[in-house]
């Protein structure tokens, strides 16, 4: 089985894109006032 690594730019975009996912469904939820890293970070994963 070959596995393909990810180059560091590639693992740099997957977080950013998970950060602001999770941060615009947080925002939908609870509204930009409650918006905050520590909430955010746990629900990027």
């Amino acid at each position: 089985m070959s596995t393909t690594r990810r180059t560091r730019q590639e693992r740099r975009d997957q977080v950013k894109a998970a950060l602001l996912a999770a941060a615009a469904e947080l925002v939908v939820e609870q509204g930009v006032r409650s918006l905050t890293l520590a909430r955010v970070g746990p629900r990027a994963g």
